[in-house]
């Protein structure tokens, strides 16, 4: 992958008016910090900062606050304070696959709420039919950054809740994903 472009595309976008609702892009800018290629622990936290910042803490909005918590459970292994930020998104959107999926990892994987964390992601998984294709290159992008980083087992969890959404050997993610277990 080249990072680069994106990377480009993202800081021209930040830069054209601070005062345009921005929390997408600083979100966006999250997560190319959290790749490979521009991985700074300290730059993505900002950005994420500057997200609920603009969000005012209102957490109807609770996106920024879903994505604050994948950050800091995935990238920045804050798991107590990933865990309080996954509260505000779970307790506005109980029901959100995503909040459920990647909270259950939370807990499953390192909080040791492994009961609760797994009905969890089966919960979110068994919303797979109903979810747009997106959501499948949301999870494999997740794999990625997990795998990256040697957690290969919530990589294979990411995988296999995307197999749920697309067939993954009519992708390029079957490259990687093959039959939702098979991380590089």
């Amino acid at each position: 992958l080249n990072w680069h472009y994106a990377h480009d595309t993202i800081m021209k976008s930040l830069a054209l008016d601070s005062t345009v609702d921005n929390i997408n892009t600083f979100i966006f800018a999250g997560w190319l910090y959290s790749t490979p290629v521009y991985r700074d622990v300290a730059t993505a936290t900002t950005y994420y900062e500057k997200a609920l910042n603009l969000n005012n803490n209102d957490t109807s909005n609770f996106w920024p606050f879903f994505e604050y918590a994948a950050f800091l459970s995935h990238i920045a292994d804050n798991f107590n304070l990933s865990q309080q930020y996954y509260l505000v998104a779970y307790n506005e959107a109980p029901t959100q696959p995503f909040v459920n999926f990647f909270y259950g990892l939370l807990l499953e994987y390192h909080l040791n709420e492994t009961e609760k964390g797994e009905a969890m992601i089966e919960s979110a998984m068994s919303t797979a039919t109903q979810l747009p294709g997106q959501a499948a290159s949301n999870l494999i992008f997740q794999s990625l950054l997990l795998n990256g980083r040697n957690r290969t087992m919530e990589a294979q969890r990411c995988c296999e809740f995307g197999s749920k959404i697309l067939n993954m050997n009519e992708t390029i993610s079957s490259l990687f994903c093959l039959d939702g277990v098979n991380p590089l």
